[in-house]
């Protein structure tokens, strides 16, 4: 499978992996548990292309494209910290 299969399969599965998670949240939302199932459903939503640039950049080392290895670096770090950020100050 090339990178650009395996990225695409990345990102197709964390969002209907995602949506799913969301559709069984708002199924059970006479519970107190909803919120929680809910939340994570937008995390995987949100880590979904962080995963996709992870894939990439294994598959970037694996052919040995290292321009592409660096930028895919600082993009990965960029994600990183703008999640971390987040979180800290929701």
């Amino acid at each position: 499978m090339n990178m650009t299969d395996l990225t695409a399969l990345t990102l197709k599965t964390g969002v209907v992996a995602g949506i799913i998670v969301m559709m069984i949240g708002l199924i059970f939302s006479s519970q107190d548990t909803e919120q929680h199932v809910l939340w994570l459903g937008i995390l995987i939503l949100i880590c979904t292309p962080l995963a996709g640039v992870i894939v990439t950049y294994a598959s970037l080392i694996k052919d040995e494209d290292w321009k592409w290895v660096r930028i895919t670096t600082i993009l990965i770090i960029v994600m990183t910290v703008g999640l971390v950020v987040s979180f800290l100050y929701k």
